[in-house]
């Protein structure tokens, strides 16, 4: 991928085909081998919401689910067209996820605190809402597994909730109400919680003094920072915007707003840093032994 533009929000890999990548519109471009850097066209342009930036993506399979104000909506990549829609929000989407297991379950949560799962099979939309959490403005949130979800307000609160999917009678086992992070780790803000094998991890920046926390979240107890992983001289005095755990080659990658990308072993001490182009690598020096990997977390 060689071509550039100006005010990347984000991009992603949606298939071995294609790649998604949102610009305030969303742009789908298809992946070109090497050998052929000149060859490369985009062939779909999605302005889901004319007038409205969009402001969350997420992919799954042939399905681009997008987010902009106050709307949610899955569009068919191959055929660019719109198949399901929600305009029942109160304000900006700015957060989407698909069910790791059930392809038609959709989380989106907005500024409007509102945490909403949706059933995208089904088309009247207020029958679509299966179940919805009132957590704050959400900065981040995504599903914790196959049973439960986590929500990350704009103030660094986390909770997490369970789903009741099957059951929409079912009263909502009390959520974990980590609250704020910031003294608890200690760290000055949170990036995103991300999986890593069966485990789920909460990844906390510390700005000026450049590194990054990572510690398991478990459904039910409180943060336990006994095995927590510190990545070291993680993007200067820079914010970590984007963290990423590459679990086949056993690398953690993460973005910040210096404009680099820098990959981390933590669990092999002895390794070699990643060569990325344009990009800055690193090792974590401490909280990692050397015996196993991603064990710690």
């Amino acid at each position: 991928m060689r071509e550039r533009r100006r005010y990347v929000q984000a991009a992603m890999v949606m298939s071995s085909h294609s790649t998604c990548e949102l610009n305030r519109k969303l742009h789908i471009s298809p992946l070109v081998p090497r050998i052929h850097p000149a060859v490369h066209t985009s062939v779909g342009l999605m302005q889901a919401y004319p007038g409205k930036a969009v402001n969350a993506v997420v992919c799954r399979g042939h399905d681009v689910a997008v987010g902009s104000e106050a709307i949610v909506s899955v569009w068919d990549r191959r055929q660019l067209r719109m198949r399901w829609q929600n305009t029942e929000l109160n304000d900006e989407i700015t957060a989407l996820d698909f069910h790791p297991t059930r392809d038609n379950v959709l989380l989106a949560g907005g500024d409007d605190g509102l945490v909403s799962i949706f059933d995208t099979q089904i088309v009247e939309e207020e029958d679509s809402l299966l179940q919805a959490v009132n957590h704050g403005p959400i900065h981040k949130a995504g599903f914790l597994g196959v049973s439960d979800l986590y929500a990350l307000s704009s103030d660094q609160n986390l909770a997490l909730h369970s789903l009741t999917l099957e059951d929409t009678d079912v009263i909502e086992p009390s959520p974990n109400q980590l609250g704020d992070l910031r003294p608890l780790v200690p760290c000055e803000y949170v990036i995103d919680v991300f999986p890593t094998g069966p485990d789920h991890v909460v990844a906390c920046g510390s700005h000026s003094e450049s590194r990054v926390d990572l510690v398991k979240l478990h459904r039910g107890s409180q943060l336990d920072l006994s095995e927590r992983v510190v990545l070291e001289n993680a993007h200067g005095e820079e914010v970590v915007r984007s963290i990423v755990a590459d679990e086949v080659n056993g690398v953690i990658f993460t973005a910040g707003e210096d404009g680099r990308i820098a990959a981390f072993r933590p669990l092999d001490l002895d390794a070699q840093p990643v060569s990325l182009p344009m990009t800055a690598a690193s090792k974590s020096k401490k909280g990692a032994p050397a015996d196993a990997r991603y064990k710690p977390y």
